[in-house]
């Protein structure tokens, strides 16, 4: 999507808070590249929080001149879940004791889903702060996420984390939408119009490349 984006006359930026090794071996190359703050703490499973990269998107939104391609790559809900918000998002419990063991304890342990579920509601947040960035753009703006992969909890799913190699529902059914601006959907009334005929239909991230770059007038 980043070369297809340079190609079309966008200008391309790509900011990440996660293991920088998977966006170079993917092949991504923006004009504009932001690396995570903490590089030696993404090996020890500790990043910044998603948040840090809120100046950098506000940095690229108010730039002026060519169509802006913005790929942002979050740490999203990786464990260790309860180091992915601060201690403003503990909604659901208290989290104390969690270690990295924890989730792979064997065990039923609800401070591992309260952690979890804080681990969202930040994600959450952060989404919002980037559609309210972008809310406030007089230009066609849209904001689109999807989730790589989901997570399993061992008192849901009688096991943990992500990767294995059996199927889970967790796993696999990952969330994703599409957000549009008041200007946007005042130039592209055919493009919501097909969003919203297609909202509940299910599609998979392969489908994500030709629908970003419909969206994008490609």
């Amino acid at each position: 999507l980043v070369d297809l984006a340079k190609e079309a006359g966008y200008s391309t930026s790509w900011l990440m808070n996660q293991d920088v090794a998977v966006s170079l071996l993917a092949g991504v190359h923006a004009d504009r590249m932001v690396y995570p703050h903490m590089l030696t703490g993404l090996f020890a499973s500790r990043s910044d929080l998603d948040g840090s990269l809120l100046p950098a998107f506000q940095e690229e939104i108010e730039r002026r001149g060519h169509a802006r391609f913005i790929g942002i790559h979050m740490i999203g809900s990786h464990w260790e879940y309860y180091s992915r918000y601060p201690a403003s998002f503990e909604r659901f419990g208290s989290t104390k004791g969690l270690s990295f063991i924890s989730a792979f304890s064997l065990k039923p342990d609800q401070a591992v889903v309260d952690a979890y579920d804080n681990s969202v509601a930040y994600t959450d947040w952060v989404l919002g702060q980037i559609i309210e960035q972008a809310r406030q753009l007089a230009v066609p703006a849209t904001v689109i996420y999807f989730s790589d992969h989901g997570e399993d909890l061992y008192e849901l799913d009688g096991s943990a984390g992500h990767g294995s190699a059996a199927y889970t529902p967790h796993q696999f059914d990952i969330p994703g939408f599409v957000w549009m601006n008041a200007a946007y959907r005042a130039s592209h009334p055919d493009k919501v119009l097909a969003m919203t005929q297609n909202a509940t239909r299910q599609v998979r991230t392969h489908n994500v490349f030709y629908s970003v770059a419909d969206l994008m007038g490609i």
